[in-house]
């Protein structure tokens, strides 16, 4: 399904209901969890939607910026919510 935020096609989605017109939209977790809709569910964490790396740095130019440690995307662009690995 498609979030209705991002535009991100996933099959993890959120019902959100617009309490002043009743329009329902369907949000991904991330955008959820962004937003504050919801809390981060456990098991889950952000990782970097182009490498997969789950920290984001201060950038050495800007320290209030924060971009992904291994490829420098825009942290707050790149990150993506996912479910934990099981093992």
């Amino acid at each position: 399904m498609k979030c209705d935020m991002c535009d991100c096609c996933t099959s993890k989605t959120v019902k959100i209901k617009n309490r002043k017109n009743g329009t329902e939209l369907n949000i991904c977790r991330g955008c959820a969890v962004q937003n504050g809709f919801i809390k981060k569910p456990p098991g889950t964490h952000w990782e970097c939607r182009y490498c997969d790396c789950t920290r984001g740095v201060p950038c050495a130019d800007e320290p209030d910026f924060l971009v992904c440690a291994r490829c420098g995307a825009e942290w707050e662009d790149c990150k993506v919510l996912v479910d934990d690995d099981k093992y």
